[in-house]
């Protein structure tokens, strides 16, 4: 990050925070936190705190959603159930629990590191469940490709047969017959490349049961990513934007 661009983001910071010892404390830490260490972060803007570790791709995230809030976008109708599919450690969740305390939120994230931090940020809200595992488009066993790569950038494939470190997978009809829910007001999809698989097949039964999906796709980690989906798409009534990195779609479900 360059002068001009930290000099925006400080900008940005206590622009949505205020100026006040915890603020100002907290924007230190991106310069000096220390790695392996749990930052806590306490504001008004907020109902509960949230923990970022330290050296991490955290500030990042906090800093799309929170300062270039790429998730604030004009609904409809007030959501009611909101899907977070690679919830990392529960900023989006927290966003939208902030902005619909009634919704319901279902996290689906694979890395049990993200997950661990994922409970804490959101362990004090109300109707809010956590899924330890991947999506896909059926359910089976994945494994992690790059288990090296930033916290964020987890890429996944069908484990083999007899694998000892995989993870479980989950469709998204799975969870909607698990939670007993017949629509999805808000799919909110970042799995880095996964949307592939997702969009590939068995997307008939949730699809034109989703009224809007915020998606970030990843063609430079899967070729066909970006395929898949508009093919699938392409079949119901639909209209996109774009915001930041993410493609907003809202669809007709009349």
């Amino acid at each position: 990050m360059n002068t001009r661009e930290r000099v925006e983001n400080a900008y940005k910071f206590f622009k949505s925070f205020g100026i006040n010892q915890q603020t100002v404390r907290f924007f230190m830490k991106r310069k000096w936190a220390k790695d392996n260490e749990t930052i806590k972060f306490s504001t008004k803007k907020l109902i509960f705190p949230i923990c970022l570790r330290g050296i991490s791709s955290d500030f990042c995230i906090f800093d799309q959603i929170f300062l270039d809030k790429s998730y604030e976008i004009n609904f409809q109708n007030t959501p009611k159930v909101v899907l977070d599919c690679g919830a990392n450690i529960g900023f989006a969740t927290v966003y939208f629990k902030n902005r619909f305390p009634d919704a319901k939120i279902i996290c689906i994230e694979p890395d049990l590191s993200n997950f661990e931090i994922l409970q804490k940020n959101t362990e004090k809200y109300d109707n809010i469940t956590l899924y330890n595992m991947g999506l896909w488009n059926k359910k089976t066993d994945l494994i992690i490709e790059n288990p090296s790569s930033e916290k964020f950038g987890f890429v996944v494939k069908e484990a083999p047969t007899n694998c000892d470190q995989s993870i479980k997978a989950i469709s998204i009809k799975d969870i909607m017959e698990e939670q007993k829910i017949d629509f999805i007001d808000v799919l909110k999809i970042d799995i880095e490349g996964s949307e592939k698989e997702v969009f590939t097949s068995d997307y008939e039964y949730w699809l034109p049961r989703t009224r809007y999906i915020i998606i970030e796709l990843h063609d430079h980690i899967r070729k066909g990513s970006s395929k898949a989906f508009f093919e699938a798409l392409v079949r119901y009534n639909f209209s996109t934007t774009v915001k930041g990195e993410n493609i907003i779609c809202s669809l007709s479900t009349d």
